[in-house]
């Protein structure tokens, strides 16, 4: 199974949005690393942990409990708007990470990382199935990317294959699949834990 990282990185716009977890507060960056705001997410669940935000527009952004099965969506304050149970409404344990595709739509991940789902209207469908455990899932451009190791594979949001490559040789996609950075237009920020700042380096 997978390790519960206290901090999280995402971005949306002209900002980066650092998640910890552990004490469920939101950082927001400029991309200039300047911090921006910090919110509070304790009164969207008192309890549990919180592995993964990401904000899908100017209205709407996820946070996910994956012990718990949960998904929050949150209002443009970050204010709850309403819970999706995976665990209740559909008997699955899920993956940390939540891959807004449109509204309303969501790719997830089975716990077990092998299992992907498409969520449109809380009606789940599986979309692809593999037999090895994933390493890790991005979505950029439309298009999902699931990592094995060094080597990738792209689907559609409706699980259609596209291709395939390999981050090891592939210069634009290195920085790309790394877990705890992320790399925007030839810049990588990341989230450093000890000092409690966001980084970059690049251009």
């Amino acid at each position: 199974m997978y390790s519960r990282n206290n901090f999280s990185i995402s971005a949306y716009g002209d900002k980066i949005y650092v998640l910890d977890g552990f004490g469920k507060e939101l950082y927001i960056y400029s991309k200039t690393n300047v911090l921006v705001s910090k919110i509070a997410l304790k009164n969207i669940s008192p309890s549990g942990f919180f592995d993964f935000f990401i904000r899908y527009d100017d209205f709407i952004s996820y946070l996910v409990d994956s012990e718990k099965g949960i998904i929050f969506i949150l209002d443009e304050d970050y204010d709850l708007k309403k819970r999706s149970d995976i665990v209740d409404s559909h008997g699955i344990r899920i993956y940390k990470k939540v891959l807004p595709t449109g509204y309303n739509s969501v790719l997830i991940a089975s716990y077990e990382k092998r299992n992907i789902y498409s969520l449109k209207n809380n009606i789940l469908k599986e979309i692809l199935s593999f037999d090895n455990e994933f390493t890790e899932i991005y979505f950029r451009e439309n298009e999902l990317y699931v990592l094995f190791g060094s080597e990738y594979s792209v689907y559609s949001t409706e699980g259609v294959y596209i291709g395939s490559g390999s981050a090891r040789s592939d210069k634009n996609s290195g920085s790309f699949f790394t877990k705890d950075s992320l790399s925007i237009e030839g810049t990588v920020y990341f989230f450093d834990p000890d000092s409690l700042k966001l980084r970059s380096a690049g251009k």
